[in-house]
């Protein structure tokens, strides 16, 4: 079956109706406060700031009203305490998670129970940036790719990975997701202010491939990566690449304010 712009990217058959969170909205409550320019993708307040009122991520129409429901009420609620204390102002609280800074991997001590969770959660958010970058109509090759065959093998693969927690490669062998913690004043370095944090994404890839892609989301503290099954590119000098990228476009809008 294949499935349209305005189709769910889940179930594939139902409009695409419901505001789709790329990044959970649970991350948001717990620790950003108000996004200052609609413009941008990034540059959330932290919600360290009292003063600051609460706000929203974005949220393209991925997909519908039921499978949206059901991904946060299956996968997504899990995230925040995985991620974070409950005291977010608390460096001790931060230093008992686990997560480990970029430059050493993206996990440390998590039960093995837990693993399989974040890497899920992750490969949600990537899974959701692809199709987002896809829908926005600045990768028509991205979205050529995802309505093909090959795409749409791919993409049932991705979405099994999501789904079964007890997935099993088939004929396409996926990639792991990676998730990485990122310091505080990495972040920083990407907003250029200490109570700010960003949130972007980015679907990479060589030139009219999109099957070599690799799919980025930087939110708070953390990045998300994935690689499709026939990229090549090197995961960390991509991340690097983009992370500037943010930086300079960040430090060229504040100039321009």
């Amino acid at each position: 079956m294949t499935k349209t712009h305005s189709n769910c990217i889940k179930c594939l058959t139902k409009p695409a109706d419901a505001d789709s969170h790329v990044v959970p909205n649970s991350i948001r409550k717990r620790l950003y406060g108000e996004k200052k320019n609609a413009s941008k993708k990034f540059s959330f307040s932290y919600v360290g700031r009292p003063d600051l009122p609460t706000q929203d991520f974005p949220k393209p129409k991925l997909m519908c009203r039921e499978c949206d429901s059901k991904f946060g009420s299956d996968l997504e609620k899990t995230l925040p305490q995985l991620l974070m204390p409950a005291d977010v102002d608390s460096p001790e609280s931060w230093n008992e998670l686990g997560l480990i800074p970029l430059d050493h991997g993206p996990f440390k001590d998590y039960p093995p129970k837990v693993k399989p969770l974040l890497k899920r959660n992750a490969a949600l958010i990537a899974w959701k940036v692809m199709h987002a970058v896809a829908r926005d109509g600045k990768a028509p090759d991205l979205s050529k790719f995802l309505h093909s065959p090959d795409g749409q093998a791919l993409d049932r693969e991705m979405l099994s990975f999501i789904t079964q927690p007890d997935w099993k490669p088939s004929t396409i062998s996926l990639k792991e997701p990676v998730l990485w913690k990122i310091e505080p004043k990495t972040a920083a370095a990407l907003t250029r202010e200490e109570d700010e944090l960003p949130i972007s994404w980015t679907v990479n890839y060589e030139p009219q491939q999109p099957k070599t892609a690799i799919i980025f989301a930087v939110f708070g503290f953390w990045i998300v990566g994935w690689q499709l099954p026939e990229s090549t590119l090197s995961l960390h000098d991509q991340l690097a690449h983009w992370l500037l990228y943010i930086a300079k476009q960040k430090a060229a809008s504040s100039q321009a304010v």
